[in-house]
């Protein structure tokens, strides 16, 4: 099972309610998807020689309403920046909160359960002045550090309020269906209607004539598309392992202007599993690549200029060994004086990449001495 913090599928899985089976050789069992079942990034409590059976989703109950909401960069394909499952039951004919489950993804290292605020909002109505101290809590339950992997903190957090806030007028809407309450959602705030945008494949009508080995205007499917589609298709982490196979962790730069003063790897090599440390010394003949026309540094030796720049390289039987390794190299830094933030202060100081580029086309020089006018500026 994905453990990956920002699925989508997960939150919703554990604010359902949802259980798993599972079975080894000791045995079948069943674990519940809840705030115990994801324990670090990318692990869950089920142990490595489980193989999961089948994942049993409840049937809501009359007055329960589940609802998921994400948010990510783009429409399609892409990873979340916050996702959320949440899940509401009340006692038939009532607005009074019997059970409440709030989870979200993107908040930290696993999925995250909203507790606190759930427990604010239990045997409660469900009105705006619940809803408001719920809003209080939840800001001080979901806590993320401002070097929280991705950025964008306090958008994160904006999002969790959105996506409660449009929950509440959802359940209230629902609740209005059902003639439980009767009061008015100001129009301002009433949910958009949602419209479910039909699929749509365009393709080109060809001649009859046309030879049927020729594939110009006619529907293709994608060549992985039937090994993807049945789950046949097979990716990195899919391949087994081989006798001898090695695992490698990156060191990168932890400052983005300094001079590299040193890199010790010896309390990395004592290390259970390490086998060993690349370095800039190890690499035969060519140390650098061409990137767009200037050379980069394949690990850096004396400087680094950016956060992130590859330093080293730990090689160890395991992954979980070589990223103890690399945890475990020390480097000594000293910042450079005067680092570079804006444009403008690299023009200032005539930092630019290598090598420069110019447009020019006859003698330039002398074709300024003969024009009438001329105009001076920055082109950022």
């Amino acid at each position: 099972m994905s453990a990956f913090p920002n699925s989508d599928l997960n939150p919703v899985l554990a604010a359902g309610s949802c259980r798993v089976s599972v079975i080894s050789n000791g045995g079948r069992r069943e674990v519940p998807l809840d705030q115990n079942f994801f324990v670090s990034f990318g692990k869950t409590i089920l142990k490595p020689e489980e193989i999961l059976l089948s994942v049993f989703i409840p049937f809501s109950r009359k007055g329960e309403f589940v609802r998921a909401f994400r948010q990510a960069p783009r429409k399609e394909s892409s990873f979340s920046t916050v996702t959320t499952g949440m899940r509401v039951f009340f006692s038939e004919g009532s607005r009074v909160v019997q059970d409440v489950s709030i989870y979200y993804g993107g908040m930290g290292p696993t999925t995250v359960s909203a507790s606190k605020t759930c427990q604010a909002i239990i045997s409660r109505r469900w009105d705006e002045e619940t809803l408001s101290q719920a809003y209080d809590v939840l800001l001080e339950e979901l806590v993320l550090p401002p070097s929280a992997p991705g950025g964008k903190v306090e958008f994160c957090r904006s999002l969790t309020l959105s996506f409660l806030f449009k929950f509440n007028l959802e359940v209230l809407q629902r609740l209005r269906d059902m003639n439980v309450i009767t009061d008015e959602v100001p129009e301002k705030i009433q949910p958009l209607p949602k419209e479910i945008q039909p699929s749509l494949q365009e393709f080109q009508h060809v001649s009859k004539s046309q030879s049927e080995q020729d594939p110009v205007g006619r529907p293709m499917m994608h060549r992985s598309a039937l090994s993807q589609a049945t789950g046949e298709a097979v990716y990195c982490d899919d391949i087994p392992t081989t006798d001898g196979e090695l695992f490698l962790a990156l060191v990168t730069s932890s400052r983005a202007k300094a001079r590299i003063t040193g890199l010790d790897v010896s309390e990395a090599l004592q290390l259970p599993g390490v086998v060993d440390v690349i370095t800039v010394k190890d690499i035969p003949g060519k140390k650098v690549r061409e990137m767009c026309g200037y050379e980069e540094e394949l690990l850096a030796e004396s400087e680094v200029s950016c956060v992130g720049q590859m330093l080293c390289a730990v090689l160890a039987d395991t992954r979980a060994h070589a990223r103890r390794g690399a945890a475990a190299v020390k480097v000594g830094y000293e910042d450079l004086p005067e680092p570079i933030f804006t444009t403008e202060e690299a023009i200032e100081k005539s930092s630019f990449y290598e090598p420069l580029r110019s447009i020019e086309r006859g003698n330039v020089t002398e074709a300024f001495k003969s024009v009438d006018q001329i105009h001076e500026g920055k082109s950022l």
